[in-house]
């Protein structure tokens, strides 16, 4: 059965994090879709947030980028969106954010008695977790990690949560140039 998730952006995302994510989902075969209001350097119009219905995927992917962030957040606080995002999460789907954006899962409350790292200055103790400062972590359904530097690893971790160990070391033998392929000329 084929995995589907789905990405929150906004002006302001780190587009770095959202990108090499997003190829490493890709090539594990995960379909991807996008909400939110997009960010200046991408062309085309997303789903707006309100249009996010999490029936339809298996996990919610939030890029980090302190500005983008900051937008997210304020997002969250329209319903239906925060709700659903909880929704998730309470119902066992992956919830997956790397650099500033663990924030937003730690103010919905997703992030109380779980593990969790993120971009030093945006862990607080008001989320109820314990932070870290780890560069990946998996609690459960909810992975974390620290900055864009480990947007590649972040991605493998979501592959082997949706789709198993052995599917993640094909894809990580791939990004990372551990098997060399054959190739017929």
């Amino acid at each position: 059965m084929e995995k589907t998730a789905c990405f929150i952006i906004a002006d302001g995302t780190e587009v770095t994090e959202y990108l090499a994510t997003k190829d490493v989902l890709e090539r594990a075969g995960i379909r991807v879709k996008e909400f939110g209001n997009g960010f200046k350097y991408q062309d085309g119009v997303k789903d707006h947030y309100f249009r996010f219905d999490p029936q339809y995927f298996d996990a919610i992917i939030f890029p980090g980028g302190s500005r983008g962030t900051e937008n997210i957040l304020y997002q969250t606080t329209q319903e239906p969106f925060g709700t659903r995002i909880k929704q998730m999460a309470s119902s066992g789907k992956l919830v997956a954010a790397i650099c500033a954006a663990p924030s937003i899962l730690g103010k919905l409350g997703i992030l109380k008695y779980r593990r969790y790292t993120c971009y030093p200055g945006f862990s607080s103790s008001e989320f109820g977790g314990t932070y870290t400062g780890g560069t990946i972590e998996i609690d459960k359904n909810i992975i974390t990690a620290r900055s864009m530097y480990y947007s590649v690893d972040f991605g493998l971790a979501i592959v082997q949560y949706l789709l198993g160990k052995a599917k993640r070391d094909e894809i990580e033998s791939q990004v990372k140039g551990l098997k060399p392929k054959s190739y017929s000329y």
